[in-house]
């Protein structure tokens, strides 16, 4: 793992800045607290994906961290919003996409 002021030489998306070591050593000895979900209402995790998450709630809660089951936000309801703020007038409310989410059967 590369840390340090020369991460953003590697990375062309990272904003060059210095490195602060205390800081970064103050935040590994805090506890996290992380939310975990295996079914956001539209797609559940496959058996290897809910393995992982499992394995990776365990080794954290043997570290020491708050480990939370979470309910994500509704996102079928997110993307109907989304479509009908940037959607204009003239989108076709037949667009697949749209008769796809307004379908009851995604719920």
């Amino acid at each position: 793992m590369v840390l340090g002021e020369g991460l953003c030489k590697l990375d062309s998306t990272m904003y060059p800045s210095t490195w602060n070591e205390s800081t970064f050593q103050s935040y590994t000895s805090k506890k996290l607290k992380v939310g975990y979900y295996f079914d956001d209402g539209v797609t559940i995790a496959s058996p290897p994906v809910y393995r992982a998450i499992m394995q990776t709630v365990q080794a954290l809660k043997a570290q020491g961290h708050e480990v939370v089951l979470v309910s994500p936000p509704n996102i079928v309801e997110a993307v109907r919003v989304f479509v009908a703020l940037t959607a204009d007038e003239s989108y076709p409310a037949s667009h697949p996409l749209l008769s796809y989410l307004l379908s009851t059967h995604v719920y």
